[in-house]
């Protein structure tokens, strides 16, 4: 009997991870990035990290980000950006760029792998919506194997490049109130400059 559950059981697995190591059927993932393996995800930290060097963007923008392993590669992954806030609502935003070994997954709005190579960093874009969002962050579950997984590893915050002047511009308000008054204006002035130049490249 225990024989027979182990081939039934084997066999019901193999289309599954198949189909995985595809990145296809994987929408069912798209709520909360858990894979349906049949285990739970990993409790240890995450030998993988997803990475841009930009540090803001606007409406339209496409934003270089990177998922690197610092040891043994990840087979599968899916990527998604959302708002930071988790008091606003929480939908997909934008879209990624389709390089080589990934596709489009959960209407186009997330990343996925497309085979089962074994990737130890993958760079890609990100390609903001036409309108404004806020800030957000990206979302990440790596897969190392059909039994190990890493999920809904957060990134750092990417902020929206109107907030970001919004903030400095409220911050600027308050420098009468300083004892440093003009370094605070002349600190000010400069990150101003340096958003402006940025925001018209």
């Amino acid at each position: 009997m225990s024989l027979l559950y182990r081939l039934v059981f084997t066999s019901a697995l193999i289309p599954c991870s198949m189909c995985y190591s595809n990145g296809l059927n994987v929408d069912r993932s798209c709520t909360d990035l858990i894979p349906f393996h049949g285990v739970s995800t990993q409790r240890s930290a995450s030998p993988y990290s997803v990475t841009f060097h930009a540090m803001s963007f606007k409406p339209g923008q496409g934003i270089a980000v990177t998922l690197k392993s610092s040891s043994a590669g990840f087979t599968g992954f899916m990527i998604q950006a959302k708002r930071s806030d988790a008091s606003q609502s929480q939908e997909m935003l934008g879209t990624f760029s389709v390089v080589s070994n990934t596709r489009l997954a959960c209407s186009g709005k997330a990343l996925v792998h497309s085979n089962d190579v074994v990737k130890s960093s993958l760079t890609f874009n990100w390609i903001a919506p036409d309108t404004p969002v806020g800030n957000i962050h990206f979302r990440v579950t790596f897969v190392q194997s059909m039994t190990v997984f890493w999920s809904n590893k957060v990134s750092r915050v990417l902020v929206q490049k109107s907030l970001a002047i919004n903030s400095t511009l409220s911050f600027a308000s308050n420098c009468s109130m300083m004892p440093t008054k003009n370094v605070c204006l002349w600190l000010v002035t400069i990150i101003l400059f340096i958003y402006i130049l940025y925001y018209i490249e």
